[in-house]
């Protein structure tokens, strides 16, 4: 832990402060597990609406095959 403490090595090649990074780091952590369903391959692409066009191209690849 001495390499990422507080005005060791890492903090001093990093453009912002060490506790700052820290606190973005627990921040993001805890709003993947606030919202870890959403963060699931078929959730994302349900909520970017490309989830039929994800189906259509297995389906059209899986077609193709059996020819």
């Amino acid at each position: 832990m001495k390499l990422v403490a507080n005005r060791r090595e890492v903090d001093a090649i990093l453009a912002s402060k060490i506790e700052s990074d820290r606190q973005l780091t627990v921040e993001g952590v805890q709003d993947y597990l606030h919202h870890f369903n959403d963060a699931m391959f078929p959730n994302i692409l349900a909520n970017q609406s490309m989830l039929f066009a994800w189906l259509s191209l297995l389906y059209t690849a899986s077609t193709a095959e059996r020819k």
